[in-house]
């Protein structure tokens, strides 16, 4: 394991860091060049390198810093260039050492700390670097040196916060951004960590209550930097038309209203204009935003970066090359009068009907699926037992994750997916594509930085150059943001059939929504409706309720899609299908290790959970929408009532440190077990169950209720979303028409008192569940591909 020691220049170098530079001295000594000739070649290999990174070339930009390297193994610029691309690679242990030399080169690198503290963590959290490469103590040192180094950058802070925060250490992560906070009470970016973790943990409310605090404080005071530190906060959340409306009346007053000189006077109105004319553009008017650049104080940063905008907006009309004018004289004078993304979604109805720039013939039986990530979730979950039943059928079948992160807790399913033959990639795979796909659809070109926030265009680039490699006959995207995006991709390179799969909300409909996400949602609400323009692409849910309030969020009319808007429920794995106790497991399964005799008693010993107790269940995810604290307060009132009941939670997420809290403030600590995260057994620990209980405040087609029934444990759950759809109410379960604790608690106590109903419901459940047996539902979407657009 490297250690600490491993950063300092008087520390022994890692084995594999190690011997890398040996054999470079070796290699330099052996050549006999002169130092010059040496440095000159290493600057020339390392600006080959660099220029290959930038072009998204890193299998070749990696044999050029390989080059430098041997040739000034005692310079940081080689392995830093080294260590970047073989991150980018996905080779990371190699990254690692990489960054562990710079460190032994200038033991105060930032970026190197970051990097070692991040592989520590991300280990720690189960990613793809391998045990050991950088202990858990040390990669908390590390990035606690890189905060001190710099301050105002809170990269180092978040990855610790989350770090505790998944970890259970809730005081930890709160201390840390308190004496952050008392260090840097100013700093904008720590107030963002701060809020958005707050959302996070506590909900919504306490942060909007944090947010209206801060304005109650600052909103009227007299010092002008009180406002603009108010509104930078609020744009830094999202909120950009309150840090608009806030900065507004502060270019209307006069000079009278300002203290000081002249030129003082005008620098601060400056710096009004500067933000309100950025803020415009984050919200994509263009043309709101060139009034504030036209003032007479409005500072050469903001006009050039109007004239940046605008130009590419004209791109979206013309079809042209980009350019970017900086001089104030090539201010437009004639703007669009649509907002931003209006003109984008111009250029792409234009290109929808006429020929498409990216058209490929479409190899027969390769499917395409997007998503955000591989993480434990029922999305992800059914992404990968499609994909996997398809390869299985003998279909050509690759997933990208849209997410960067190649490891973690976002690749839960990565490795059984890979063991079932199907690819799994990130966007960064198709970098080098990806570039000629810009020059080819300049209207996919890299905006300027105040409205590239409104559309990832990069995202959008990058899976249009996947599906340009990959030639797929069906694209079927799993998320809000992935499905509109690959939609878009897919309707520029001409997929035959784009499938979008709605999630179990629509992304307006959720309670307590800031102005950042309502805002975020109807940009993403712009895009899903432009890509149901072609005829190419169907919107799926995996229930009819769901889908119907999708339609109506999205403001279509089933009639107007007609079969283009379809439901196909959630499919499970075969073995759940098998019974509980039979030890039976499929060759391939994606979910092994179900059903093994007598492995009752060995859970009941691994949680301490008396032999004759009653359990009752529950699985998801530790978070706000799941509400596992309704869970737990229904089970608390269960335990009063029942001596030998036991609660057993499964699940890992970031309200853990508050439900253990909780716990133990009851006093139920022998009672309630909160499992973590289960993967292999999961079907052994259902077999256990009394009753599952479900406590959502939205789903979608619940897998865990499916999964429940097929193996005979019934069902308690409110009438939310698909429940419905994903059970037999009165025959595998009890649906409760609301949320209450009472309620739900009382329908749990039902069945505990009628042994052979709730013996009777597991049987029914095992039958009803059969309808959602892979082949079955691989098959419903094998239709929904080759169905008619008509």
């Amino acid at each position: 394991m490297y250690t600490i020691t491993d950063c300092r220049p008087d520390g022994a170098l890692p084995r594999v860091a190690a011997a890398h530079v040996l054999r470079a001295q070796q290699r330099v000594v052996a050549s006999g060049a002169p130092a010059t000739e040496r440095a000159s070649g290493a600057a020339a290999s390392l600006a080959a390198g660099i220029a290959c990174f930038r072009k998204g070339d890193l299998p070749a930009a990696h044999v050029h810093f390989r080059a430098a390297g041997r040739l000034r193994p005692d310079h940081p610029d080689g392995p830093r260039w080294l260590a970047r691309t073989l991150r980018g690679l996905s080779r990371q242990a190699e990254a690692v050492a990489a960054w562990l030399r710079v460190l032994s080169i200038l033991p105060e690198d930032f970026e190197a700390l970051l990097r070692c503290g991040e592989a520590g963590v991300q280990g720690a959290a189960g990613a793809d670097h391998p045990p050991g490469i950088i202990s858990l103590a040390d990669a908390e040192t590390c990035l606690l040196r890189a905060a001190a180094l710099r301050p105002a950058d809170v990269r180092p802070l978040r990855l610790l916060a989350q770090h505790y925060l998944w970890s259970g250490r809730l005081d930890a992560a709160r201390q840390l951004l308190c004496e952050a906070l008392v260090g840097a009470p100013r700093a904008v970016a720590l107030w963002q960590l701060v809020l958005e973790l707050i959302g996070a943990c506590y909900g919504p409310g306490l942060k909007s209550r944090v947010l209206r605090r801060m304005w109650q404080r600052f909103a009227g005071a007299p010092d002008r930097t009180d406002r603009l530190f108010l509104a930078d906060v609020l744009a830094a959340t999202g909120a950009v038309e309150r840090a608009r409306r806030l900065l507004e009346p502060l270019v209307g007053q006069g000079a009278a209203a300002e203290q000081g000189s002249a030129a003082g006077q005008g620098a601060a109105r400056a710096q009004v204009l500067q933000r309100l004319g950025l803020l415009a553009l984050a919200q994509g008017q263009v043309a709101l935003a060139s009034s504030y650049a036209r003032r007479p104080e409005a500072p050469d940063a903001l006009i050039d970066a109007v004239a940046a905008c605008a130009a590419h907006q004209r791109l979206h009309h013309a079809g042209g090359g980009l350019s970017h004018p900086s001089s104030p004289n090539l201010l437009p004078h004639e703007l669009p009068t649509h907002d931003w993304i209006s003109s984008w979604l111009a250029g792409i109805d234009r290109i929808r009907r006429s020929r498409r720039p990216l058209a490929y013939e479409a190899r027969p039986g390769a499917i395409l699926h997007v998503l955000n990530s591989l993480g434990a979730g029922g999305t992800e979950r059914q992404c990968a037992l499609l994909a996997g039943q398809q390869k299985a059928q003998g279909r050509e079948v690759e997933v990208i994750c849209t997410d960067p992160r190649r490891g973690g807790r976002g690749a839960f399913f990565r490795n059984g997916l890979r063991q079932a033959g199907v690819r799994v990639a990130t966007l960064a795979d198709y970098a080098a594509v990806a570039a000629g796909v810009t020059h080819k659809v300049p209207l996919l070109a890299e905006p300027p930085e105040p409205v590239r926030g409104l559309v990832n265009l990069r995202e959008i680039a990058h899976l249009a150059a996947a599906i340009m490699e990959l030639r797929p006959e069906v694209v079927q995207a799993w998320t809000p943001q992935a499905a509109a995006h690959a939609a878009l991709a897919g309707i520029i390179a001409g997929v035959p059939r784009v499938v979008m799969r709605g999630g179990s909300i629509a992304p307006g409909r959720r309670d307590g929504d800031d102005e950042g996400e309502r805002a975020r949602h109807a940009v993403m609400r712009r895009l899903l409706r432009a890509a149901l323009a072609d005829r190419s692409v169907i919107l799926a849910n995996n229930s009819s309720r769901n889908l119907a309030d999708w339609l109506d969020w999205l403001g279509l009319e089933a009639d107007v899609l007609g079969a283009r808007a379809i439901t196909v429920p959630n499919g499970i794995d075969a073995d759940w299908l098998r019974g509980p106790g039979l030890g039976r497991v499929c060759p391939g399964s994606m979910f092994p290790g179900h059903g093994r005799p007598g492995f009752g008693s060995a859970l009941h010993r691994r949680y301490g959970i008396a032999p004759d107790a009653i359990v009752i269940g529950g699985v998801m995810r530790l978070e706000r929408e799941k509400d596992p604290e309704l869970w737990l307060e229904v089970v608390a009132r269960l335990c009063g009532r029942h001596p030998a009941l036991h609660g057993l939670l499964i699940g890992c997420g970031r309200l853990r440190p508050l439900l253990e809290a909780e716990v133990h403030r009851r006093g139920l600590a022998g009672r309630i077990t909160l499992a973590g995260m289960v993967a292999g057994d999961l079907a052994d620990h259902y077999d256990r169950l009394a009753v599952l209980l479900l406590t959502s405040h939205f789903e979608g087609l619940p897998n865990v209720l499916i999964e429940a029934q097929a193996r005979g444990v019934p069902v308690v759950a409110p009438d939310v979303g698909g429940v419905a759809e994903a059970m037999q109410a009165g025959e595998t379960g009890l649906l409760v028409s609301c949320r209450e604790p009472r309620d739900l608690a009382a329908a749990v106590t039902t069945l505990l008192g009628d042994e052979a109903r709730r013996l009777a419901m597991g049987s029914a459940g095992r039958n009803f569940a059969a309808r959602f047996a892979p082949e079955a539902v691989t098959a419903r979407w094998e239709a929904v591909y080759g169905r008619s657009s008509a």
